[in-house]
């Protein structure tokens, strides 16, 4: 075995289809986003999103410079990612330029840091079959039209009030076609299933003991085929595993 290239430039790699995308940190944030040559470890391009995404600090309203929640996905030579200040981002895979950017108010009442806005940029994922990007967070559910860039939200807050979880997801993941699995962790450390057909949660299970939160965070969520994978706060791996013949919806 023989060392390809090694690099200090950059703070995570991603491999997305035929891409080779990284992080790296300019003003010590998740600032600057790079596609380079897997083979040679070379910067194709590089845009740093510190102006892009500037936002207000919660509690002190200080202005901050943005960086990089997520690297969404690639679809028809976009890549889409999400970055501070509830922005989402289209680069050309190609060149690297901004094509899109997605800030789109509501269409009701919902305001955070005082401004209207898509809830969370962190829980997006890419749903190439429908051809949208599809978020769940806040209490609320978006899906955005890749080709007319058009957002359409429904408001689940209500609906939220009524069963035992929060309504804000911090991290998301495609579940099958019809499904996102969400972890939570502000009154209740929990896993679940929101149907996106339905709007509804399929399922949900309790990290820590029922009832109020008790600090089990959900730090990594990774889906295979029909089993998700969770390791928390604790260091605890949990392992759950679609049972058809118990529940269909799950």
């Amino acid at each position: 075995m023989k060392i390809m290239w090694s690099s200090t430039a950059f703070n995570q790699v991603f491999i997305i289809d035929d891409f080779t995308f990284a992080v790296g940190s300019n003003n010590g944030n998740r600032d600057d986003f790079f596609q380079i040559s897997f083979q040679t470890g070379d910067v194709i391009w590089r845009v740093n999103v510190a102006e892009l995404g500037k936002y207000l600090e919660l509690g002190t309203k200080e202005q901050k410079l943005g960086y990089i929640h997520k690297i969404i996905g690639v679809h028809e030579e976009i890549v889409w990612v999400g970055i501070t200040n509830d922005t989402l981002l289209g680069l050309s895979v190609k060149t690297g330029e901004v094509l899109h950017r997605i800030r789109q108010t509501l269409p009701f009442d919902f305001e955070f840091l005082g401004e209207p806005r898509i809830p969370n940029s962190a829980a997006v994922i890419l749903n190439k079959a429908q051809n949208v990007l599809q978020g769940f967070s806040r209490g609320f559910y978006w899906e955005t039209n890749l080709t007319t860039l058009q957002t359409q939200v429904w408001n689940l807050r209500d609906y939220f009030k009524s069963i035992p979880l929060d309504d804000f997801s911090s991290r998301i993941e495609a579940f099958g076609s019809n499904h996102i699995v969400f972890t939570c962790s502000l009154e209740y450390d929990a896993i679940g299933l929101f149907n996106t057909q339905t709007r509804q949660v399929d399922w949900w299970q309790h990290l820590g003991e029922n009832g109020p939160r008790r600090g089990v965070n959900v730090m990594t969520l990774k889906v295979v085929g029909d089993r998700i994978y969770t390791i928390d706060t604790t260091n605890t791996l949990r392992v759950f595993e679609r049972i058809y013949h118990v529940n269909p919806n799950f």
